[in-house]
């Protein structure tokens, strides 16, 4: 099954780094999903909840203002705050 490559990265640290299945963010223009091979896309955030979906679970976790970036099936999140 084909992956995605997730990053979240806040200022302090690295807080995730691995492949996922999917991802479900708040941005200004509502909630989008995120799966693997997903077209190129900047947007900015919404604070708010993340889910991630992997190996059949779905993990969720806080994260505050900052932006995402989906290019070559890695989803980047630069956010000033991620919490799990």
């Amino acid at each position: 099954m084909a992956q995605l490559h997730l990053k979240i990265v806040t200022p302090e640290k690295l807080i995730l780094d691995e492949e996922v299945s999917q991802v479900n963010v708040s941005t200004e223009e509502g909630e989008i999903g995120i799966l693997p091979n997903h077209a190129n896309l900047m947007a900015k955030l919404q604070p708010g909840e993340l889910v991630i979906k992997r190996n059949g679970k779905a993990d969720s976790m806080a994260i505050g203002d900052g932006f995402l970036q989906v290019a070559d099936n890695i989803l980047t999140i630069m956010t000033d705050l991620a919490t799990l």
